[in-house]
Parts: C-alpha cells; sequence; structure tokens
C-alpha cells in the first residue's frame, strides 16, 4: 500500500470507519455520520445546535442536516431556548435514549477492534496526540 502522508492515512481510516459503521448501524435507521449526535445529544441533554457544531467541528450545514433527519426518526426533539428564542435546545427522545447504549456498545467495540493491535502506551499517545492535532484545528 503506497501511502504519503498523514492526511491519506486519515482519510482511509474514515472512510473504511464509515463504511463499516453504516453497516452496524443500519438496523437502528442511522448512519455513522448521525450516530455521534445521538450520542453527543444523550450525554450533554440542552445542547444547541451551535455547541454541537463547536464541539465537534463541523459546520452548521451538516449539524442541521443531521438533527432534522434525528428528529424525523424520533431520536431527539428541538426546543426554543429559554434564554435565546433563536437558538434550539436538543434533547434526546425516550427512543433516542433506548438506542444510545446499544449505538455506544458498538462504537466502543469498533474501536477496540480497530486498536487491537496497539499496546495501551500506544493508544495513550496516539490519543493525546490526536486531541492536540484537534485543538491546533481552526
Amino acid at each position: 500500500m503506497y501511502i504519503r502522508n498523514f492526511l491519506q492515512c486519515f482519510s482511509i481510516l474514515y472512510r473504511q470507519t464509515f463504511q463499516d459503521l453504516d453497516v452496524k448501524l443500519k438496523p437502528y435507521g442511522i448512519t455513522a455520520s448521525q450516530y455521534m449526535y445521538i450520542l453527543c445529544v444523550c450525554e450533554n441533554e440542552g445542547l444547541s445546535q451551535e455547541q454541537i457544531c463547536d464541539r465537534l467541528k463541523i459546520d452548521r450545514a451538516p449539524v442541521a442536516r443531521a438533527v432534522r433527519i434525528l428528529e424525523e426518526r424520533g431520536y431527539i426533539t428541538r426546543t426554543a431556548s429559554a434564554d435565546d428564542k433563536r437558538q434550539n435546545q436538543l434533547h434526546s427522545t425516550e427512543k433516542g435514549k433506548q438506542i444510545y447504549n446499544d449505538i455506544n456498545t458498538i462504537v466502543e467495540k469498533y474501536e477496540a477492534n480497530l486498536l487491537s493491535g496497539l499496546t495501551d502506551i500506544e493508544k495513550n499517545v496516539m490519543k493525546n496526540l490526536l486531541m492536540k492535532m484537534i485543538e491546533g484545528l481552526h
């Protein structure tokens, strides 16, 4: 395999991970690009779409699309913020809470399998380096 740089590595990991997770998450009616929103909302009830954009480093348009789809499928709800009526707060529904643990388990198992060839020290170093790279994003 010919890989010239980090970005190619990230691209390959991203594409393959999303393909695999799409298959595993299909029974729940969600995709790999949507699962992180369910996890984020279930773990942080009341976040706004803007706060999700900031936390996940994602532009507004894809967040808005994912929120709309997840709302249509009954996983999350939007309510107007008491502080700012222009902002919506996101909350998980009972349906969203019910699949939260399943999704979390699928993602954790996938990650464990992906990292199975690394020692605990290597995993920690990799996570710290990736977090440092994320912090350096603009």
